[in-house]
């Protein structure tokens, strides 16, 4: 890892978690914990469509970026034209820093598409020597009997940033709370 991030003085994060809306939601403590870390840095987490409007209400997120999962009824053309979007968006971010917390073939892609010079991503340890994993330029090696959120916190541990816990905050609005209210007691 640089000095520069190190030092704190990364400016543009990348978290990308590919895989439920629950999972995701969980990745966010690894946004928690790089905000306390360096409250200025920007956190972009890329998530599955679908979990957009949950990850919006998170404070410690900056920007929320999707990815189909597969073509929609609107067809192919306008999948694959929604994909280059994305991949176009990924390479103008001008990240310092990506994490792929989900380890999967996808999400490394796109965290070394980004061309953050640093991508750390996780494993299994019979996993090491697939192709993605070269895709890293740091590979961690997942702990699966750990709770999720301490398996995403290791991938920052890995970048240097000292976290050995984060909470998972969300802004509700009142309006919100009330709307969630008014459903529960119904």
């Amino acid at each position: 890892m640089s000095a520069e991030m190190a030092s704190g003085a990364s400016r543009r994060v990348l978290l990308v978690k590919l895989r439920h809306i629950g999972d995701a939601l969980l990745g966010t403590a690894v946004a928690t914990a790089l905000k306390a870390w360096a409250p200025e840095c920007r956190v972009t987490y890329l998530v599955p469509a679908g979990s957009e409007e949950l990850l919006a209400l998170c404070p410690d997120v900056d920007i929320v970026l999707t990815v189909e999962r597969r073509a929609s009824r609107n067809g192919l053309v306008e999948y694959l034209a929604g994909q280059w979007e994305l991949l176009r968006t990924l390479r103008r971010g001008d990240y310092d820093l990506a994490l792929d917390l989900g380890g999967g073939d996808r999400s490394a892609f796109l965290a070394w598409w980004s061309g953050a010079p640093t991508r750390i991503g996780t494993a299994a340890t019979h996993e090491r020597g697939r192709h993605r994993t070269r895709l890293y330029t740091l590979v961690v090696t997942r702990d699966v009997l750990a709770h999720t959120v301490q398996q995403d916190l290791e991938v920052l541990r890995a970048a240097g940033i000292a976290a050995e816990t984060a909470s998972i905050r969300l802004r509700i609005s009142g309006g919100l709370a009330h709307q969630a209210a008014a459903r529960l007691e119904a």
